[in-house]
């Protein structure tokens, strides 16, 4: 995070007081850490024009990927039939296969 100066690959202690948490760099691990990516989208019913509201509009699609492992949920209360596993790959270096959850 670009305010707080905490930097994905190091290690951190973390610690809880009242809610509150606070990250601590250790400064003696030295072996990096392999992070882990992951990426999320979520799809709703909305009116057009408008941004969803969270009273009446239904989530009706939760995609993630997590280090290149594609995962899409689905509810099946809003999109009528299922789908199938998929491979969406939007450049040669960035691709993956999609397990589908129709639910």
């Amino acid at each position: 995070a670009i305010d707080t100066g905490t930097r994905c690959g190091l290690w951190y202690q973390v610690s809880t007081t009242s809610g509150a948490s606070t990250l601590t760099k250790r400064e003696d691990l030295i072996r990096w850490a392999t992070p882990t990516v992951c990426a999320f989208d979520i799809e709703t019913t909305k009116l057009p024009l408008r941004f969803p509201n969270a009273e009446y509009d239904q989530v009706f699609m939760i995609s993630y990927m997590i280090n290149g492992k594609g995962f899409l949920i689905v509810n099946r209360e809003v999109v009528s039939s299922d789908i199938d596993d998929f491979e969406y790959c939007p450049k040669k270096d960035f691709g993956g296969a999609f397990a589908i959850f129709n639910e």
